[in-house]
């Protein structure tokens, strides 16, 4: 699903509650933006694992550190969350507004933190 079809599903469904004003759009870009972000920290999870080894020397032993990536997922997450009940928008709404980015392969990682 992309940006603009997500913002337009916020739009209508905020316009059919009598909740929608122009000033949410900023917010709505927001949501937008943090849901790409997430969807590109997915992407580097599932390639790179939720931990990296950083060390430079490849005769020392690994040091592992955890990928900047899931920080900034929950981090996402979170800004979505706290942008949807700015709006007014509870967690039983956001089903209704089936805004989950579907993907053909829901991993586990997905179906506890997507």
């Amino acid at each position: 699903m992309s940006g603009k079809q997500i913002k337009e599903i916020i739009i209508a469904y905020l316009t059919e509650r009598g909740n929608y004003s122009m000033s949410d759009d900023i917010l709505i870009d927001e949501i937008v933006f943090n849901m790409n972000l997430m969807k590109q920290c997915k992407n580097d999870i599932k390639e790179e694992g939720y931990k990296l080894n950083i060390t430079q020397n490849p005769d020392k032993e690994p040091y592992w550190t955890k990928n900047q990536s899931t920080i900034i997922y929950f981090m996402a997450l979170k800004e979505i969350k706290t942008l949807f009940q700015t709006m007014g928008i509870t967690p039983r709404e956001r089903i209704k507004l089936q805004l989950e980015m579907k993907e053909a392969n829901i991993d586990e990682f997905d179906e506890v933190f997507g």
